[in-house]
């Protein structure tokens, strides 16, 4: 199914864990957000993390979950439905002025349970080996580390972002 035959303008069941899906009309508001959480959490970053352009593509393959409040986005998860029941997570951001409250958790469950209502079995998300924070984080939720890999080889949009030595590892859940 194509992102355009969801129906995304709707909110969401309030059962939900998220606000809404994102729409072409969010794009601008998601860069922001993802700039400013990557900014905060990320220092050895040279550059934004990523543009309107890659946003706009990304709304094309995949889905960003909102959440709202008070009709601004403040967190977000990206997944991306992939084949062999695999499904992609990533680009999880929560407003600076928001973190440390549970929405990074509840945003992440609500990608989580996208995935399992659509019948796939596999979450998987890539982790810059220098925020192992992230890496415990995602393990007390669950995941193991399945590979290290080469930033050129799942990341070279960011080849030229990063300061110093780095890779991607890989983590997955069996959902």
């Amino acid at each position: 199914m194509t992102y355009s035959q969801l129906g995304t303008t709707a909110s969401v069941p309030s059962e939900q864990l998220y606000s809404r899906l994102a729409t072409q009309a969010d794009a601008e508001a998601i860069v922001s957000l993802i700039n400013l959480a990557f900014a905060g959490e990320n220092p050895f970053f040279r550059k934004q993390r990523t543009t309107l352009e890659q946003i706009r593509a990304y709304l094309q393959k995949g889905y960003f979950l909102l959440i709202e409040e008070e009709k601004q986005i403040i967190g977000l998860m990206y997944v991306e439905l992939r084949e062999n029941s695999r499904a992609y997570l990533g680009f999880l951001s929560i407003h600076p002025e928001k973190q440390k409250h549970g929405i990074g958790r509840q945003v992440h469950e609500a990608a989580e349970q996208f995935c399992r209502e659509r019948g796939y079995r596999v979450a998987e998300g890539l982790i810059i080996n220098l925020r192992t924070d992230l890496i415990d984080r995602n393990e007390r939720f669950g995941y193991k580390v399945v590979e290290h890999v080469s930033a050129a080889d799942k990341l070279p949009e960011l080849i030229d972002h990063i300061d110093g030595p780095w890779h991607i590892v890989r983590i997955e859940k069996h959902l």
